[in-house]
């Protein structure tokens, strides 16, 4: 069994504390042979060593963190990093909290950073949905007219809309085999396209 290093801060009779570090194969183990030496128990924890895990969380954050907002996959990935670094804090946390506590500050800051890519991703599909919803209406009526969707969005102005708006999205269309059509905009950190059938924009996910 692989032995673990612990802090143990004991006292004496004479009212006088000691602390050392003492090696034992766990927790159990160690209470018994001090208290075989007969002395009183202040308190242990575990000397945990978070050199390892800490620069794997440090690399993992300045190699996927700027490219999270842009990449769909950095993004993902940046999610698997924060779960499991979640997962490693909150196991440590009760055996050294004050050893922990840069590592529980890397992944709060990890964690606010996800939800801020994420809140901005959402806003700003609300402002595609804004924006597109004048196209659709526009190859609604393409469609009612012509019974035919237009093989491209150059065909829709001046008589079903003024223009095709191309800021701050770029509308990517495509006429379909089946007659139905599908608009895609690049929308950091991941595509979204329109589904014709559903009537609901969708995040295009990476396969």
């Amino acid at each position: 069994m692989k032995l673990k290093k612990f802090i143990c801060v004991i006292g004496h009779e004479s009212g006088t504390e000691e602390s050392r570090v003492i090696v034992a194969r766990d927790r159990e183990s160690l209470e018994e042979k001090l208290r075989a030496e007969g002395v009183t128990i202040r308190s242990i924890r575990e000397d945990l060593r978070i050199g390892g895990g800490l620069t794997a969380l440090i690399f993992f954050c300045f190699f996927l963190g700027p490219a999270a907002p842009f990449l769909d996959t950095a993004f993902i990935m940046l999610h698997g990093v924060l779960f499991f670094s979640l997962v490693w804090v909150l196991g440590s946390w009760k055996l050294n909290p004050s050893k922990m506590a840069v590592p529980a500050l890397l992944v709060f800051l990890l964690f606010t950073y996800v939800i801020g890519i994420h809140t901005k991703f959402f806003l700003d599909l609300q402002k595609v949905q804004l924006e597109g919803e004048p196209v659709l209406k526009a190859l609604d009526g393409f469609h009612a007219k012509y019974s035919r969707y237009p093989k491209d969005l150059d065909q829709l102005p001046p008589d079903f809309i003024n223009q095709i708006p191309d800021k701050p999205f770029r509308f990517e269309y495509l006429l379909l085999e089946n007659g139905h059509y599908s608009l895609l905009i690049r929308l950091h950190p991941f595509k979204v396209f329109y589904n014709a059938s559903t009537q609901k924009w969708h995040p295009l996910m990476p396969t």
